[in-house]
């Protein structure tokens, strides 16, 4: 939406009150900002396809406080971190709400 926005505004600033340079600025920048797009959409697509494999994977709609630990630990797993930067508590030491 930030975005958007700033298109939006740099947009209608050269339209109506004829100031190209704001318009010049934000297509300048623009390589920047649609890489960061691309970045944010690439990970909520990551998120989506792994939340669907792993309910895929489960056979049903719902799942058990420990299926859920496990997805959780799998999808912290499945991100680029360093070994040294995230531990992964067993499921059985996960407590939900806690």
């Amino acid at each position: 939406m930030q975005s958007l926005d700033t298109y939006n505004r740099s947009y209608n600033l050269f339209l109506a009150e004829d100031r190209p340079s704001e318009f010049r600025d934000f297509l300048l920048n623009a390589p920047a900002t649609f890489l960061r797009l691309g970045e944010v959409i690439g990970s909520l697509q990551h998120i989506n396809s792994f939340w669907a494999f792993r309910m895929g994977a489960l056979g049903r709609g719902r799942a058990t406080e420990a299926d859920f630990a496990d997805i959780l630990a799998d999808f912290l797993s499945s991100l680029a971190f360093e070994p040294d930067t995230v531990s992964a508590a067993p499921a059985a030491r996960l407590k939900m709400g806690a």
